[in-house]
C-alpha cells in the first residue's frame, strides 16, 4: 500500500461566510505586515543568530560502523580498507534494511499525522453540517411565515371579492391574487414582500441542501481516507517489526563478513591481522623488553599454515581455524623428530606420535607449557588465532630475550624450528609484512 496523500475532496468544504471572514483577516494581517502608518517609528531590528551549519551526510562506513559496532576490534584497525565481495553484499543487505526501515518509519509517520488531519476535518465537517441543518430549519421556519401571511392575504381577498377560486390555490400562485387584489396598494405591497421572501428561502433553501449533500459526501470520504490511513500505519507498522527482528542476523553477518575479509594490502583477513597485532601488543606490554612486534607473528603464521588456511580450512571471526588443523605423525619420517606421543591423543588424535596442531604447529609438548588463552573466552585453545598467535609471542620472547634486532629476531626463529631454511623463509616473510602500516589508534 503506498503511503496516503491529502485527497482535495476530503478537505474541509468552508462556508460563504467563514471564506469572508478569513478573507478580512488575511486582509489585516497584510496591513499589519505593510508597515506602521506615517508618524510611527519603526521596531527596532533584533539580531538573530546563524542557524548551525547542516551536518554532513555520514558514508555507509559510517552507518555500518555505528550498526555494527566492533568494540573488541584492536585499536586502529578499523580504519584499514577490505576486499570482500561477501563483506561488500552483507554490506549492501544491512543498509537496505535500513532504508526500508526509514521508509516505513516515515510512511506510518505520515499516517499518523494524517489522521490527525482527517479527524480535525471530521470534526469541521460536522460542525459545518449542524450549522447548515440548522439554517435550514430557520429558512423553513420563516418561509412557512410568509406562506400564512400571503394565506391571510388571499382568504381576506376571497371574502371581499366573492372570488370562486379556491383560497389554497391563490396562496400559492401569489401573482394571480396581487393582479385581482381589490384591497389597496398596502395590502398588495404585503403580498410582493412575502412572495420575495418565499422566492428568495426557495433558492437558498436549494443552495443549502445541495451544501449539506456535499458535506455528508466529504464525511464519507473523510470515513475512507480514515479508515485507509489507518491501515497503512498497520502496514507499516508490521514491516518496521519484520525488518527490525531481522536487522540482527544482518548485522551478525556483516560483523562475520567483515572479521573474515582481506585486508587490502595483504595477504591475510582482519580476524587475523587483529589476532597478531593483540597478541603483540599484550605481550609487549608484559614484556616491555621483548620487541615482539605483529608482523614478526605473521611471518611464522604464513609458514606455518597460511594463516590458519591449511588443508582448506578457515578462520572463523572468533579466530578458530575450521576445520582443526593437523599436522604429520612426528615418526621421524619427512626429515621430522621422532616425538612419541605425550597427551594420550587428547589435542591431535593420535596415540602413538604427537603431532603438531593448530595455525601455529604447537606440538602437544609445546602447547602444554606456552598455553594461554589469548581471547579470553576462558579457554586455550591450539587451534585459535589469538591463543596461539599469544603464545607464539610468548615464545618468541622467552626464546631469544629480545627480537628488537635482526639476531635476537633470528635466535627466536630458530628455537621454534631448528632449521635456518626455516628461520630465512619466515624472516623474508615477515620483512614483508613489516611494510605494512598498521594505525597505532
Amino acid at each position: 500500500m503506498t503511503s496516503p496523500g491529502l485527497d482535495p475532496d476530503l478537505l474541509p468544504r468552508v462556508s460563504p461566510r467563514r471564506a469572508i471572514a478569513a478573507v478580512a483577516v488575511v486582509i489585516a494581517l497584510v496591513a499589519a505586515a505593510a508597515g506602521p502608518v506615517t508618524g510611527q517609528e519603526l521596531p527596532p531590528v533584533v539580531a538573530q543568530e546563524d542557524p548551525p551549519p547542516p551536518e554532513e551526510p555520514k558514508t555507509p562506513e559510517e552507518i555500518i560502523a555505528d550498526l555494527v559496532p566492533d568494540q573488541e576490534l584492536s585499536a586502529g584497525l578499523a580504519r584499514l580498507q577490505l576486499e570482500s565481495d561477501d563483506y561488500e553484499s552483507a554490506v549492501a543487505g544491512l543498509l537496505v534494511a535500513l532504508n526500508d526501515l526509514e521508509d516505513a518509519e516515515d510512511r506510518k509517520i505520515a499516517a499518523e499525522g494524517l489522521v490527525g488531519q482527517l479527524a480535525e476535518q471530521r470534526v469541521t465537517l460536522k460542525d459545518d453540517l449542524a450549522e447548515l441543518r440548522a439554517e435550514r430549519r430557520s429558512m423553513a421556519v420563516e418561509r412557512d411565515v410568509a406562506v400564512q401571511a400571503l394565506r391571510v392575504l388571499a382568504v381576506t381577498q376571497f371574502v371581499a371579492e366573492g372570488s370562486e377560486e379556491d383560497v389554497d390555490q391563490i396562496a400559492l400562485d401569489p401573482s394571480r391574487m396581487m393582479e385581482a387584489s381589490q384591497l389597496g396598494a398596502y395590502t398588495t405591497e404585503v403580498a410582493e414582500v412575502n412572495a420575495a421572501t418565499i422566492d428568495r428561502l426557495d433558492g437558498e433553501i436549494a443552495v443549502n441542501e445541495a451544501a449539506v449533500a456535499e458535506t455528508i459526501e466529504g464525511l464519507a470520504n473523510i470515513a475512507r481516507g480514515l479508515v485507509e490511513a489507518r491501515d497503512e500505519i498497520e502496514d507499516q507498522t508490521v514491516r518496521a517489526y519484520l525488518i527490525r527482528t531481522e536487522m540482527p542476523a544482518m548485522q551478525e553477518a556483516v560483523r562475520n563478513a567483515r572479521w573474515g575479509s582481506l585486508v587490502r594490502g595483504l595477504d591475510l583477513p582482519l580476524v587475523v591481522l587483529d589476532a597478531y597485532v593483540r597478541a603483540a601488543r599484550t605481550v609487549s606490554a608484559q614484556r616491555p623488553g621483548c620487541g615482539v612486534e605483529w608482523w614478526m607473528l605473521a611471518g611464522i603464521g604464513r609458514v606455518e599454515s597460511g594463516h590458519g588456511t591449511f588443508g582448506g580450512a578457515v578462520v572463523q571471526a572468533d579466530g578458530t581455524a575450521t576445520p582443526p588443523i593437523i599436522g604429520i605423525p612426528l615418526s621421524g619420517a619427512r626429515n621430522t623428530a621422532v616425538i612419541l606421543d605425550s597427551d594420550g591423543g587428547l589435542l591431535d588424535g593420535d596415540v602413538v606420535y604427537d603431532r603438531a596442531v593448530g595455525p601455529m604447529q604447537f606440538i602437544p609438548t609445546t602447547w602444554a607449557v606456552f598455553a594461554v588463552d589469548g581471547n579470553g573466552d576462558g579457554y586455550a585453545d591450539p587451534h585459535n588465532l589469538y591463543d596461539v598467535a599469544t603464545a607464539a609471542a610468548n615464545y618468541l620472547c622467552r626464546a631469544a630475550g629480545s627480537v628488537a634486532n635482526p639476531a635476537g629476531l633470528d635466535r627466536a626463529y630458530f628455537a621454534y624450528n631448528h632449521s635456518l631454511d626455516y628461520v630465512n623463509k619466515v624472516r623474508g616473510f615477515a620483512f614483508e609484512y613489516r611494510n605494512f602500516n598498521v594505525p597505532a589508534a
